[in-house]
């Protein structure tokens, strides 16, 4: 037992402790009914624990999703129409035909939208899929529940990681169905994909392939150009709501020659605002050679950390090697030099050089330094 949250806990995760890979679950117990969800969830944790041992490769870059193509209307509606074709062969009678023609229908429309998305962000699907997806396939079967619902009207447009733990637990359990002996092929000869499994396992069945009608795709054509204009509206609004917190705001500038990088943020938690900027409303652990910071917001306080890319591409992306160059805290209720613990609202940790009066700063350019440090308009104190 440990007095509190033990240091390296920082989300339902796993990470290492004492040299072992372990599962992490931060849970408030108040009932039998939470300690058996909460039992699913470390279910869920200890399974990537295994996956990292066994399947290394199942994995996805997470950077990826910072820059999804989250705004592309098209291919919003054919992913909606993948998901309700899931969701009919998953809810249609076992004994007859439909599931079999539903999911020929689901691979068409996923093959058909696989062709237009950049070759990345079908990575990170699949990726995704295999991670998150067996994980709650295997976490939803130790429980005895069934499988997570997919919701009739599919995915909200910036729930790209949410959706592959359904879909992808989805998938696994058509495949259950198609396929039973399918987890064995698994262990004895690996996975590429879930999918390329369950196109396998439905060409034994024939290509019979179901269709939604003409005024169901057109409805949902026009409700992802409707939901695409409106996630559009709602980062702007984010991205305002953050910035004009009354308090101080800080400023924490790297060299360009030596960037911000990701070691930890929940991809759960964030919001690409435009082209460059991301907004990390829970948790994020960035740094170079030099140093790192790290902040983690209180669910009880609405304040959050925010990365600026400033580069003209999104920060962490490491295929393009641009990295973070500026990083952004709002809303604070005290000067720069008392920019500690509760100040902030949740906590914030510092391993760099020190300036004066315990101000975080650079004792050189590769080092990252706080912009007010350096002359520049880094404390920019709002009136409370």
């Amino acid at each position: 037992m440990y007095p509190g949250r033990y240091e390296a806990v920082r989300a339902n995760s796993h990470t290492m402790m004492g040299g072992t890979s372990t599962a992490t679950v931060l849970a408030e117990l108040g009932s039998e009914r939470d300690v058996r969800i909460f039992g699913g969830v470390a279910i869920h944790e200890t399974f990537h624990v295994f996956q990292k041992e066994r399947y290394p490769e199942w994995s996805a870059n997470e950077v990826d999703l910072m820059v999804y193509p989250i705004e592309d209307a098209s291919l919003l509606a054919l992913r909606r129409m993948e998901t309700e074709a899931l969701r009919r062969a998953l809810t249609s009678d076992e004994g007859g035909s439909r599931p079999v023609c539903w999911a020929n229908a689901a691979s068409g429309w996923r093959a058909e939208r696989y062709s237009r998305l950049a070759a990345p962000f079908v990575e990170y699907e699949r990726g995704a899929e295999l991670l998150e997806g067996m994980a709650r396939y295997v976490q939803n079967k130790s429980l005895g529940s069934g499988h997570s619902d997919i919701p009739d009207n599919g995915f909200p447009a910036a729930d790209v990681r949410a959706r592959q733990y359904v879909i992808g637990e989805a998938v696994a359990v058509l495949l259950d169905r198609f396929a039973p002996d399918w987890t064995d092929s698994v262990h004895a000869n690996g996975v590429v994909s879930l999918d390329s499994i369950l196109t396998d396992a439905l060409a034994r069945f024939g290509n019979r392939t179901c269709e939604l009608t003409d005024d169901e795709q057109s409805d949902l054509e026009k409700r992802a150009k409707g939901d695409v204009r409106a996630y559009v509206a709602f980062r702007e609004a984010e991205e305002t709501r953050f910035r004009n917190q009354v308090g101080w705001t800080l400023v924490i500038v790297a060299a360009d020659s030596a960037p911000l990088w990701p070691q930890g943020f929940d991809p759960l938690n964030v919001l690409r605002t435009d082209s460059s900027d991301i907004l990390h409303k829970r948790w994020l652990k960035a740094g170079n050679d030099a140093g790192t910071i790290e902040r983690r917001r209180d669910d009880r306080d609405p304040r959050s950390g925010f990365s600026d890319g400033r580069g003209g591409n999104a920060p962490f992306v490491q295929r393009n090697r641009q990295g973070c160059r500026h990083w952004s805290q709002c809303g604070a209720d005290s000067a720069g030099a008392r920019w500690h613990g509760h100040d902030i609202g949740g906590w914030s940790k510092w391993n760099v050089p020190h300036g004066h009066n315990g101000t975080p700063r650079s004792n050189d350019h590769r080092s990252i330094a706080v912009l007010a440090e350096l002359g520049h308009h880094g404390l920019n104190p709002r009136t409370p």
